[in-house]
């Protein structure tokens, strides 16, 4: 299973409250993509450390696989999706992650995001990024976060890992989709070929 987490940025013509209402509406279009299994947002409802990232909300969304995002997202059925978005955000950093911790449920969460990787964290769920992407039109961070931590609403800050950005938000969690994990027991038939590997739809960018 992949995990990818978005990073948000609305357009500056718009209100938070309207970006928030407007980007609820798009889950809509969003959670329309083929094999989503798990679909959550979290508008930013106030930065306790603003560093630099200037996010307005954060996206976490779960698929089977890499091949699974890769021919969703180049699917030219999926014209409206890409429409929306220009609709309410000027910035979209879109990062696959690999997560290990604890999750922390409830109404209010904390995220911390650091262009230096973060030390692990009792309580806390890890991310550690991979591949960086972006959308055409749209930007993207300057330089791509090296470590994100999701924390309970009372968890302490930590210190700053390093000279790079550091932000801390909180956020609302909006489920949209609750996360199912695909059927182990659902196997590809023998004798047949992975999907297979397309270019992704968008620029792709190492770390820098």
């Amino acid at each position: 299973m992949l995990k990818r987490i978005t990073l948000l940025q609305r357009r500056e013509d718009m209100e938070p409250s309207a970006f928030d209402a407007r980007w609820a509406a798009h889950s809509a279009v969003a959670t329309r993509v083929p094999g989503v299994l798990g679909y959550v947002q979290h508008p930013v409802r106030r930065a306790l450390i603003e560093g630099g990232h200037r996010l307005d909300g954060i996206l976490e969304l779960w698929v089977a696989d890499l091949e699974t995002l890769i021919a969703a997202y180049a699917d030219t059925s999926l014209a409206d999706l890409r429409a929306s978005e220009q609709e309410f955000l000027s910035g979209v950093t879109l990062m696959a992650v690999h997560e290990s911790g604890t999750r922390a449920e409830g109404g209010l969460v904390r995220w911390v995001i650091s262009d230096d990787p973060l030390p692990a964290m009792a309580g806390a769920l890890a991310h550690r990024v991979g591949l960086v992407t972006g959308r055409p039109g749209l930007a993207m961070q300057p330089v791509h976060p090296a470590g994100i931590l999701r924390l309970p609403p009372e968890a302490e800050i930590p210190a700053p890992p390093g000279p790079g950005r550091f932000s801390v938000y909180e956020t609302e969690v909006r489920v949209i989709r609750p996360l199912t994990p695909p059927d182990p027991t659902l196997r590809r038939p023998a004798g047949t070929a992975p999907a297979q590997r397309r270019p992704w739809p968008a620029t792709v960018s190492p770390r820098r």
